[in-house]
């Protein structure tokens, strides 16, 4: 009697049993979702846990500050085309003492922790990042510009496929 074989990648039924998938043709011998990776892009990053079960791979971490350009340059690398801190804000803050600049950076650091978080994640062969937290940490001894450091810390996970 024979027992169809169900793709462990697509989930497709195979009517009998078979060495490769009728669909996707993935060879079931060489195949481990573990390998499987999912592009950075679709990693989903969420404060909270999801809904389906899931398989723990590991904490992922990322860090960036706005001190010496090293938001601008993460932001580059990453495709991120935002300017932190322009150069009138730089000077604005240095003139007046205003912060304005720095608070308008969150976002942009916020952004490049997040990709960083996926990307990372992606690497480990996660499809998803949960629990995310967040930590900044403000450093007021500058002159006029505050600098800042912004932590984000989550749980890389893989979605179980369905069964």
């Amino acid at each position: 009697m024979s027992t169809a074989t169900d793709c462990p990648k697509c989930g497709f039924h195979n009517p009998a049993p078979v060495a490769s998938c009728g669909k996707c043709g993935v060879i079931f011998a060489r195949y481990s979702p573990e390998k499987q990776r999912v592009p950075a892009g679709q990693v989903v990053v969420s404060t909270a846990t999801i809904s389906e079960p899931f398989d723990t791979i590991g904490p992922v971490y990322a860090v960036t500050t706005n001190m010496k350009g090293v938001l601008d340059a993460a932001a580059r690398k990453l495709g991120i085309d935002l300017q932190a801190v322009s150069d009138s804000e730089v000077m604005s803050a240095l003139v007046l003492g205003d912060s304005v600049a720095n608070y308008q950076a969150f976002p942009i650091a916020f952004a490049v922790c997040v990709e960083q978080l996926k990307r990372q994640a992606a690497r480990l062969g996660a499809d998803a990042v949960v629990g995310v937290k967040m930590n900044f940490d403000l450093d007021r001894s500058g002159v006029g510009l505050m600098a800042f450091t912004m932590q984000l810390i989550g749980t890389a996970v893989r979605r179980r496929q369905a069964s």
